[in-house]
């Protein structure tokens, strides 16, 4: 029960793993793009199982129901911001977003980032980026692991961002209504990325801050529409639950 493989491994770490997934007769993957590779190199496709993955989609549910109005925090200058949650690492390219925000906000202050997290990025990122953060443009909340506080962050923005990788944040932001925004290339995402699709999300090209701009200005048009929240929401509700996951191990086990 894994990731099976990103299909940008290399060398000997590609050797190496697909040297230990041959060892088991099944797989259980949390995405078809796993599969499709590990196709690609001779593993059977009855014997790859893909169960998706899941978050606490009940207790979740149950907040974005009991929350109806709009959350306003003082602390930001722009009716309008971006969320991101996760580790404050390299790989999550951060600096792109914050780049970005500054081409976005030159002529006007119009939108702002709530960043949620911890990490060992997070003190070059405050100094890089301190001018953006006195003017009120980005607030680093640290971390949060209430839901119901999540809940209010996640369903107040208008656009989640993370411009390198995208797992179980994608699912988190899509349970509560709100659409995401993320780069284009499979191989180095992880396979949460796969619930991701043109009426819940926009994609940009990985590394080039001037697609993700325009992905965000496209992006923040998503969540105007009155559609969307359900069609995120769906998204998870239909197949990244618990229940569902548990219905097709059983299925899988009862058969073999």
């Amino acid at each position: 029960w894994g990731h099976g493989i990103y299909g940008n491994e290399k060398g000997l770490k590609r050797i190496l793993r697909l040297m230990f997934l041959r060892l088991s007769n099944y797989h259980f993957l949390y995405g078809n793009h796993a599969k499709k590779l590990l196709i690609n190199e001779g593993f059977k496709s009855e014997n790859l199982l893909v169960i998706y993955n899941s978050l606490d989609v009940e207790t979740q549910n149950q907040y974005y129901l009991e929350k109806k109005v709009d959350t306003k925090f003082n602390f930001l200058k722009t009716e309008k911001y971006i969320l991101f949650t996760g580790r404050l690492t390299k790989t999550k390219e951060l600096d792109l977003l914050f780049e970005s925000i500054e081409i976005l906000n030159k002529k006007n202050d119009l939108l702002s980032v709530v960043i949620i997290g911890e990490g060992n990025e997070k003190a070059r990122l405050q100094k890089k980026y301190s001018k953006l953060i006195k003017r009120g443009l980005v607030h680093f909340a640290g971390d949060i692991y209430d839901e119901s506080k999540l809940c209010e962050y996640f369903k107040n923005a208008h656009l989640f961002v993370s411009p390198g990788n995208i797992g179980l944040a994608c699912m988190h932001s899509l349970i509560f209504g709100t659409p995401v925004c993320t780069h284009d290339n499979m191989n180095y995402q992880m396979p949460e990325a796969e619930c991701l699709n043109e009426s819940n999300s926009v994609f940009f090209k990985r590394g080039d801050v001037n697609s993700l701009t325009t992905a965000i200005k496209k992006g923040l048009l998503l969540k105007d529409s009155s559609e969307t929240e359900d069609k995120c929401r769906n998204t998870i509700l239909k197949t990244y639950t618990p229940k569902n996951q548990a219905q097709i191990i059983e299925f899988f086990l009862d058969s073999i």
